[in-house]
């Protein structure tokens, strides 16, 4: 078992209600509980209030996601983590584990939480060591600079009514998926199975699936991330998780517009931006009726 250092009663007494929670969650690590389809989330208490970080496909990333999570909202000397020192790439160089930290505190706690729970943590950290490695500063808020960066249009889309309906998904044409969104379309993987007669396993197809994470151009810059699925059947691209989530919090109907970009800068990251009809047609208000002077009084004609 791993020997933890405890320096403080307090980092002991926290760590031995984690590990109480630990245990009944299922879960060999801290703030990890099992989810449906063999999947993992991730959550951490601050103070009594609970934070979701996002679900994730295997306990790792999920455990990961708490550590970060707790390098946020407790600091850098927190001991309490599930990967500790030499067990954990991103943060064992100390010039690397100085950019993380000086990434934590240039971000409020909601905002690595919301990072981490649209899974875009890594980009906006690896975004911010290539603006460093490039000697671009950081003068403007996080987000600000990039939404003003020089960007190209890759396409737009027409939202119709299917893509904003109940299907929850958003369709993109194929030749513009291809293209900007490329991915193999044929994927066979071999799922062990106990030896029979016949077989010592199966094949099956899986449906191609890329995650697509763009960043908004407006909102303060915040990062989404979308999950672009093929489906051989029909030969065709939808834009499905995270879409539903877009669509609600922007309040988009059928007629309205988004278009998908891409900065010309050393990064090549990729924007979402949408447009709203500026001035819907509205039907004229009806004529108001003539009106006639006769004998002293007005009357109305019609």
């Amino acid at each position: 078992m791993q020997q933890i250092k405890i320096s403080d009663e307090g980092n002991y007494e926290t760590l031995q209600k984690l590990r109480l929670r630990n245990r009944r969650s299922g879960s060999k690590y801290k703030g990890v509980v099992p989810q449906p389809k063999g999947r993992w989330g991730a959550q951490i208490y601050v103070n009594g209030q609970r934070y979701w970080l996002g679900t994730y496909r295997d306990q790792d990333e999920a455990a990961k996601a708490y550590d970060i999570a707790a390098l946020s909202f407790r600091g850098r000397d927190f001991v309490a983590l599930n990967f500790q020192k030499g067990h954990n790439k991103e943060v064992d160089d100390q010039e690397q584990a100085d950019t993380v930290a000086e990434f934590l505190q240039s971000h409020p706690k909601e905002g690595i939480v919301d990072m981490l729970r649209a899974q875009t943590y890594h980009e906006e950290l690896q975004q911010m060591m290539m603006k460093q490695k490039h000697g671009h500063g950081q003068d403007q808020p996080p987000g600000q600079a990039q939404a003003q960066a020089p960007r190209r249009i890759l396409f737009q889309k027409l939202l119709t009514p299917s893509d904003v309906g109940k299907q929850n998904r958003l369709v993109i044409p194929k030749r513009h998926a291809e293209k900007y969104f490329p991915m193999k379309k044929h994927i066979t993987v071999t799922a062990e199975a106990k030896p029979t007669n016949n077989s010592s396993g199966s094949r099956a197809k899986v449906r191609p699936e890329k995650a697509v994470i763009c960043q908004e151009v407006d909102g303060g810059g915040r990062w989404w991330r979308f999950r672009l699925a093929y489906w051989n059947r029909s030969r065709s691209y939808a834009i499905t998780r995270g879409w539903s989530r877009f669509l609600k919090e922007k309040n988009l109907k059928a007629g309205d517009k988004v278009s998908f970009e891409q900065s010309t800068g050393y990064d090549g990251r990729l924007y979402i931006h949408y447009y709203k009809p500026t001035a819907r047609v509205q039907e004229s208000p009806p004529a108001a009726p003539a009106i006639v002077r006769l004998f002293g009084k007005d009357i109305a004609l019609g």
